[in-house]
């Protein structure tokens, strides 16, 4: 029963980023303290640091917060809590380099939001892949 109202909720959840996409500058629908254990346990401890280093105002940093923040704060993955952009995840996955970022911006998996070269051209998204790969470890 609780995993059926789990993935009740998170298909809520999805269907309203769907609806307002996750780009938006709002807060994500589920603070950290209220994630699921599964979700805080892909976010290892001192994420506040990632948010500290984000005042390096790099182009990936800037990109990061506009386009991914709301559903990647702090590299989780409030839609799929196992896919997260820690490395191990991501390596999990088949994601090593930024070109493999770019491949899933350009064609995203359900719950994800597509960004196409005209949304974020292929010089700004090779900056936000890198940014991925060298914050969150």
């Amino acid at each position: 029963m609780k995993k059926c109202i789990i993935l009740f909720s998170l298909a809520v959840l999805s269907s309203i980023l769907l609806l307002h996409g996750c780009s938006s500058s709002e807060q994500p629908a589920k603070p950290k303290e209220q994630m699921t254990g599964k979700a805080e346990q892909s976010m290892p401890e001192g994420t506040e640091a990632v948010e500290q280093a984000a005042q390096s105002g790099s182009m990936g940093e800037k990109l990061f917060n506009e386009h991914c923040k709301k559903c990647h704060r702090n590299g989780g993955n409030i839609i799929n809590p196992e896919k997260t952009l820690y490395k191990d995840a991501l390596e999990a996955n088949n994601i090593r380099t930024p070109e493999d970022i770019i491949r899933i911006m350009r064609s995203p998996g359900k719950g994800m939001p597509k960004y196409d070269e005209n949304k974020i051209p292929d010089e700004e998204a090779r900056q936000l892949g890198e940014y991925i790969l060298g914050t969150f470890k």
